[in-house]
């Protein structure tokens, strides 16, 4: 249901059920409001069992009801009755310390209709100063990047868009 996704993505919001190794995990991420040259989000995870995640396949009204943030209540912005599963992302996560003690995730992800990413995204920045810092050190280690300012969900969307 491309309707209800697009009004997710439109309010900055992403619900999605992840597996890592043998834990599965649903995941609210809202991306906050600044205008900070990074992408900056809270994430809220609940943990699920494999059992939940084929109920929520066939029924995924349920996930509203599941997780919630503070006083965000997913049922004023979406009718949970037009959710539905959209597709799959195969990602391929490694964790590397390249500067200081922030934590890099290197992302390889497939995405449907045989799109291929990759991406570098630092957890742990918290303004404009250690962004900079950090994009400093990569220039000095030689490393070439681009800013993405598109989410994994939003280039998932497109990619679905046009299967």
């Amino acid at each position: 249901m491309i309707r209800t996704t697009l009004l997710l993505i439109k309010v900055g919001i992403t619900l999605r059920v992840r597996k890592e190794d043998s834990n599965w995990l649903l995941c609210l991420k809202m991306k906050l409001k600044d205008k900070n040259q990074f992408l900056s989000s809270i994430e809220i995870e609940k943990q699920i069992t494999a059992y939940e995640f084929e109920c929520f396949k066939s029924n995924p009204s349920k996930l509203v009801e599941k997780i919630s943030y503070d006083k965000v209540d997913l049922g004023d912005i979406v009718d949970s009755s037009k959710l539905t599963l959209l597709g799959y992302i195969e990602n391929e996560r490694q964790k590397i310390n390249l500067v200081d003690n922030f934590l890099f995730e290197l992302d390889h992800s497939l995405f449907p209709g045989g799109h291929e990413f990759f991406e570098l995204e630092v957890e742990g920045v918290r303004n404009d100063g250690e962004c900079n810092y950090i994009m400093n050190a990569l220039t000095e280690m030689g490393i070439q990047f681009n800013l993405n300012k598109k989410s994994k969900y939003k280039r998932f969307v497109e990619c679905i868009s046009v299967v």
